[in-house]
């Protein structure tokens, strides 16, 4: 599998430069952090390549589900100024999987919903597209003189005023979580159902829920729901989350804005009863 930086890469006075990378394949293709290690063609004076995190895996298409509710997010393309302008432009990009947007009207710092907000200023979490993808759709989108919040930083060249701006964002935290299905003895294979069903919930292919989403918080009753969707006849009892500490919990697993869940196709677990 073979990726290309999206822009040109400037290397500092120690060697180094950081660059976004995109599959030249489309699809859901998986890389694990550090499997990008082999330079593919000869650049002068680029000698050796890291990923420090694993790829945002792809899709090979959009269902009609996906795609009906990626059109009500980008009703207000043609808008700019307000949240719901920045949203739409920012799902416009056909990466861009979810996001979570927040804003600061007031002349005062502001913390909302746990994250520092500057004064005057818009905060967007966003999982999938590049950066320059990102800063784009921020200036196309948010008011004139409104800053941005957020840990990444990506700097763009204003095509009409030659100006060099910068924008901020965030990238989501990842909250891996496990999940333990007990279920009715039947004539179903639930073994193999049950963790289909979960994944079409993740990846929101049932009608009437957005799947895991940055800052979804993930409910046990929700995945049953979305169990009992996809086969009505399965008699689920019990369904338990666990995250790394491996402690089994019926409770909601609580995301921030700046956070999301991923439950992996391995990462579900049926148990006959």
């Amino acid at each position: 599998v073979e990726f290309e930086t999206v822009g040109a890469v400037v290397l500092d006075d120690k060697g180094s430069g950081t660059a976004d990378f995109v599959a030249l394949e489309v699809g859901a293709i998986e890389v694990a952090e550090g499997e990008l290690e082999q330079v593919a063609s000869s650049v002068l004076g680029w000698e050796s390549v890291h990923n420090d995190t694993k790829a945002l895996v792809g899709r090979e298409s959009e269902s009609d589900i996906a795609a009906r509710r990626r059109r009500r997010y980008v009703l207000a393309l043609n808008s700019s100024g307000m949240n719901e302008s920045v949203i739409s432009r920012l799902y416009a990009i056909d990466e861009v999987n979810s996001l979570s947007c927040r804003e600061n009207f007031t002349k005062q710092q502001q913390v909302i919903d746990g994250v520092t907000l500057k004064p005057n200023s818009i905060y967007v979490c966003v999982d999938g597209g590049t950066g320059e993808q990102i800063a784009r759709a921020l200036k196309g989108s948010k008011s004139l003189g409104s800053d941005t919040n957020g840990s990444e930083s990506v700097e763009i060249l204003d095509d009409v005023s030659g100006q060099l701006l910068t924008y901020h964002f965030d990238r989501p935290i990842e909250k891996n979580l496990v999940v333990r299905v007990h279920v009715k003895a039947s004539n179903i294979d639930a073994k193999n159902v049950i963790p289909k069903a979960v994944q079409m919930m993740v990846n929101g292919e049932i009608e009437g829920d957005e799947g895991l989403v940055v800052g979804r918080s993930v409910s046990p009753f929700e995945i049953s729901a979305a169990i009992n969707f996809v086969d009505p006849s399965l008699f689920v009892t019990k369904v338990e989350l666990s995250s790394s500490d491996g402690n089994w919990l019926s409770d909601m697993v609580q995301v921030k804005i700046n956070e999301i869940a991923r439950i992996q196709p391995s990462a579900t677990h049926v148990v006959i009863v």
